[in-house]
């Protein structure tokens, strides 16, 4: 049982990487040398992810059916807020991060942006 969550990462990663559409990107924000430095966007890291329009089961007061769902596999950075997905060059504006499974070490992200 030990090397189970390894293994659904491995996994997960593995079919993300094969089934990735397009080029999807994380775009950190990082803190300034200061207090008083603006955020600014880090380096884009690339993500084995697919993009698709949102179920019906995730629709509320944030996210409607027009907005786009990512499912990226682990990536080496947790996701934020604050961050900025790119889907081909155009910068996506982030309204939910779901993590799978809810508790415990991530398998895989799903990410929902605007748009």
């Amino acid at each position: 049982m030990a090397d189970f969550y390894p293994r659904m990462i491995a996994t997960a990663s593995k079919l993300l990487a094969k089934f990735k559409q397009g080029v999807i990107e994380y775009v950190p924000l990082v803190a300034g040398a200061t207090e008083y430095d603006p955020m600014t966007e880090g380096t884009p890291i690339p993500l084995d992810a697919t993009a698709r329009g949102v179920t019906s089961e995730y629709v509320d007061d944030l996210v409607s059916a027009s907005d786009t769902m990512i499912t990226a596999a682990v990536f080496g950075a947790t996701p934020t807020m604050q961050g900025r997905i790119t889907i081909d060059g155009v910068a996506r504006e982030i309204i939910r991060i779901k993590q799978i499974p809810a508790a415990g070490e991530p398998v895989a992200w799903m990410i929902f942006v605007k748009g």
